[in-house]
């Protein structure tokens, strides 16, 4: 459901800042996984990635994602690289390649179905 307090425009630029945050921390790793190795328990990654999971939260928190899309669109569709289709249950279908597709998941009405104008 769409957060009475938040727009479509704002939630966007929000979404396109965390994607390009999540983007860019896994351009910066690569030369360090080169050298170093690719262990995610090292105490460097695991903070840097630990502070990017508290910002998914507590965006999660004001788009009022309670069923994990964010995560999803992360680590499943790697932040819209790797195309993915959601369905909602009156079997309309989407194909999430970007942070607006995102925001109609995370915004379908409570039945599951896509929020009008989105």
């Amino acid at each position: 459901m769409i957060p009475p307090t938040i727009t479509a425009r704002q939630a966007v630029h929000l979404l396109t800042a965390w994607r390009k945050s999540g983007v860019d921390l896994e351009a910066a790793f690569e030369p360090l996984t080169a050298a170093f190795g690719n262990d995610p328990e090292t105490p460097f990654r695991r903070s840097v990635w630990d502070a990017f999971n508290a910002h998914t939260a507590a965006l999660c928190t004001i788009l009022g994602d309670q069923d994990g899309w964010l995560d999803w669109f992360a680590w499943e569709c790697d932040f819209g690289r790797r195309a993915r289709e959601a369905t909602f249950s009156d079997g309309e279908k989407l194909l999430v390649v970007g942070p607006a597709d995102l925001l109609a998941i995370i915004w379908s009405n409570g039945d599951g179905t896509r929020a009008p104008g989105l």
